[in-house]
């Protein structure tokens, strides 16, 4: 009996069918998982923006947060604080400083005259640690330059201060200090040597032996020193604060924080 040729071609068929079928619902269930998550995309980008179609800072943390089952999202691990071996007299220096030299803490701090969170520490929450600290004999504060080489006239500047402080110690220094930094947004435009001239004028120096200091580049050393010793104690950015306690530990604290932080810092520390 001979065979006949479409009886043998059936089951083929039948697997490709099959198959077809298989792929058609393996494509519909992609299609409609990726149609769910776009819904879902899009809906949770819908909750975020505001009236204004922007987005909605408060909603965004929101969600970040029920992502974390109601948790902050987590925070990467800051690193150690460095120890600082250095002595006392090294971290504090030849510096100028406010305050009783027998000071039970003390506070030196490494800063930058064109940097504006240097500025604010000086203007907002170095006056409140003066009075309640320096002034009642607890601190010593030291002031220490470190000139970031983005920042051109920061180091002139603490070349300047330091030249006030040739003829008038640490209270003329201070007063340098603080008209610097109150004139920050023109050291980048300015002509230093005729701007510094000029507050050399108002503090009433010999103004000619202060042009003298600066155009020479007396300071320029110490300046430099104070920044490569500022790296090695642990300061990375400014303004960067070495505080020594009473029992000599030591403790680096980094940037512009807000007075509470200070005092907590140098309660603990006394």
């Amino acid at each position: 009996m001979s065979e006949h040729p479409e009886s043998s071609s059936h089951p083929s068929n039948n697997g490709l069918i099959m198959a077809i079928v298989f792929a058609s619902l393996v494509i519909g269930a992609s299609v409609s998982f990726l149609a769910f998550q776009m819904y879902q995309q899009n809906s949770v980008q819908a909750n975020l923006l505001d009236s204004k179609g922007d987005i909605d800072i408060e909603k965004l943390i929101a969600e970040l947060d029920l992502e974390n089952n109601g948790a902050p999202p987590s925070a990467p691990t800051p690193p150690a604080a460095p120890e600082i071996t250095a002595s006392e007299e090294a971290i504090v220096g030849d510096d100028p400083f406010m305050g009783s030299n027998n000071a039970p803490v003390t506070i030196v701090e490494f800063s930058d005259y064109q940097c504006p969170f240097c500025q604010r520490h000086t203007n907002q929450t170095l006056p409140l640690i003066k009075e309640n600290y320096v002034d009642t004999g607890k601190v010593k504060y030291v002031y220490r330059d470190f000139p970031l080489g983005f920042h051109a006239a920061a180091g002139p500047a603490a070349e300047a201060a330091n030249c006030a402080r040739e003829q008038g110690g640490d209270k003329v220094y201070f007063d340098m200090h603080t008209i610097i930094f109150d004139a920050q947004n023109k050291l980048g435009s300015a002509v230093l040597s005729e701007l510094f001239s000029g507050f050399a004028s108002g503090l009433g120096l010999d103004v000619a032996s202060f042009d003298t200091c600066f155009s020479s580049g007396k300071y320029k050393s110490e300046v430099e020193n104070d920044y490569a010793e500022g790296s090695q104690f642990g300061v990375s950015g400014t303004p960067g604060f070495v505080l020594i306690g009473a029992d000599g530990s030591k403790k680096v604290i980094s940037g512009a924080q807000p007075y509470s932080v200070f005092k907590n810092e140098i309660d603990a520390a006394l």
